[in-house]
């Protein structure tokens, strides 16, 4: 709870509330917590960037994004990372840092970061708007949820007992998800995940900070 609470406040720009938070946090350190929201260098970076101090804020974020102990927090580093050196003008190192957010988060499924990762990647550069991305975009929270279950092979009833809804409810959104994209089947869903989004990956020729 102190993580999440941390990067709200941080994001309030009440950079004193979420450094009381932080030290707290340093202590239950000492006898072996860890938070799965995050790491503490993340945390740092977040304290370190509502108090205005980007390239310490950018130091952080780096350290947190090398430790691979929880993916998804590796991944929300490298987001963190790469939206602080755009917004500074390194564009550069902040396309690879965000081109490593959306590797970890396509493998993750991890739908409402990686949208966020590859709005940041499109608006770098004059390319068109990616139409994966796009289409993406066009689903509803809960469709995107249902969509990568699916292109990851598991069955309504599958997907339904991980969302505790019904098998029907879950067959009415794969229509609709299918609908939206214009794909016929769930194998072309599958393409759609890997040719489509890796694809914009690998378009602007960054190397993957994570290889």
């Amino acid at each position: 709870m102190y993580s999440y609470r941390i990067d709200a406040l941080a994001g309030l720009g009440r950079a004193e509330e979420a450094d009381r938070l932080l030290q707290a946090c340093k202590e239950l350190d000492n006898r072996g917590w860890w938070p799965v929201y995050g790491s503490l260098d993340w945390l740092e970076g977040r304290v370190s960037e509502a108090y205005g101090l980007f390239g310490q804020a950018a130091r952080f974020y780096r350290a947190a994004s090398k430790e691979s102990r929880f993916p998804l927090s590796q991944g929300i580093a490298h987001l963190d990372l790469g939206r602080l050196l755009v917004s500074t003008g390194n564009t550069k190192a902040g396309a690879t840092a965000l081109k490593g957010a959306v590797r970890i988060f396509l493998e993750l499924g991890a739908a409402p970061y990686l949208s966020r990762a590859m709005k940041l990647l499109d608006g770098l550069s004059d390319r068109p708007s990616n139409p994966h991305l796009q289409a993406f975009e066009s689903l509803t929270g809960r469709e995107r949820e249902i969509a990568f279950y699916a292109e990851r092979g598991m069955t309504n009833k599958q997907i339904a007992a991980q969302l505790f809804v019904s098998p029907a409810t879950v067959n009415f959104h794969v229509r609709n998800v299918l609908a939206k994209l214009g794909l016929r089947s769930r194998r072309e869903l599958g393409q759609l995940f890997t040719t489509g989004f890796e694809a914009s990956v690998r378009g602007a020729g960054v190397k993957d900070p994570t290889a």
